[in-house]
C-alpha cells in the first residue's frame, strides 16, 4: 500500500507545481496542458505521439491541442528529413521567445516553493525519482 501512497504524492506534487506556475502560461493565453506540451520542445522538434506520450494524452488529444498551438503561431508542422511520413513539431521564433522569459520565471518560482528544503534532500529526491522512472521506463520496455 505504501508505493500507491507515493504515487499519490508524486501526482498531487505534480498537480499542485503545475498550478503555481500556471499563470505565466496563463499570461500568454495557454492553458497548463498547451503549455506542458509546449515545454517538451524545448529540447527541439519532436513527433505528436512523443508529446501525447509524455504528457499520458491520446494522439486524438494531443492532435486538437497542436491545431490549436499551431493556429495561434507557436508551433510548426514539418515533414521529418529522415522518414517522408512523418511530421516534426517544432517551435517558433514565438515559442522560443517564451520559452525563454518562462524558464526564468518558472525557475524562480519553483526555488521559492523548496527554499524551506535542505539541498541535500533535493538531491535525495531528485535521485531517487530518477531511479523510480528508470524502474517504471524499464517496465514499459519489457512490456514491449
Amino acid at each position: 500500500m505504501k508505493e500507491i501512497d507515493m504515487i499519490e504524492l508524486i501526482g498531487n506534487i505534480a498537480r499542485k507545481v503545475a498550478k503555481s506556475v500556471g499563470h505565466i502560461a496563463a499570461a500568454d493565453g495557454l492553458s497548463t496542458t498547451e503549455a506542458l506540451a509546449l515545454w517538451k520542445l524545448r529540447k527541439g522538434p519532436c513527433k505528436a505521439s512523443e508529446i501525447a506520450d509524455k504528457l499520458g494524452l491520446s494522439p486524438s488529444t494531443i492532435t486538437g491541442i497542436l491545431d490549436r498551438l499551431e493556429a495561434r503561431g507557436w508551433i510548426l508542422r514539418e515533414a521529418d528529413p529522415e522518414d517522408r511520413r512523418a511530421i516534426n513539431i517544432g517551435p517558433t521564433k514565438k515559442l522560443t521567445e517564451f520559452m525563454k522569459g518562462a524558464k526564468r520565471s518558472v525557475s524562480k518560482a519553483l526555488e521559492r516553493t523548496f527554499s524551506g528544503l535542505p539541498p541535500d534532500l533535493i538531491d535525495r529526491l531528485c535521485a531517487d525519482l530518477s531511479r523510480v522512472q528508470e524502474l517504471l521506463e524499464a517496465e514499459e520496455e519489457a512490456a514491449r
